[in-house]
């Protein structure tokens, strides 16, 4: 294994770590609002035993924020116009259906040409 991959990989374990281990929610989602992503923490907020099955069962981000869409659409728009957000809050739902008090913060990742990936 060459110097470059070793160093590859071990960032790529320590990202992982941090990633698994954060407090925080961290969440990734296609611009559909299709979940990508979800960490063990956001998991356990939304009442889920594991981010997988959190994954499997969030349809998209805006069955999370359906008793108030419209802030979601804000949030879109938000995003839309200057690619990011901090500290945005959402009412979300919760696996048994309770109301969770999110604040968001959320930026569009972008390629080369500028276009949203």
């Amino acid at each position: 294994m060459t110097k470059g991959v070793g160093q590859r990989k071990e960032a790529e374990e320590r990202y992982a770590g941090i990633f698994e281990n954060a407090e925080e929610g961290i969440f990734q989602a296609a611009l559909d609002g299709t979940p990508i992503l979800v960490n063990p923490a956001i998991a356990r907020m939304l009442g889920y035993d594991t981010a997988d099955t959190a994954l499997k069962n969030l349809i998209n981000m805006r069955s999370l924020c359906r008793t108030n869409p419209s802030r979601l659409e804000r949030l879109i728009e938000i995003l839309s116009s200057s690619g990011s957000a901090r500290g945005f809050e959402v009412t979300g739902v919760r696996q048994d259906n309770s109301p969770v008090d999110l604040s968001i913060n959320a930026h569009i990742v972008r390629d080369d040409t500028g276009t949203p990936l």
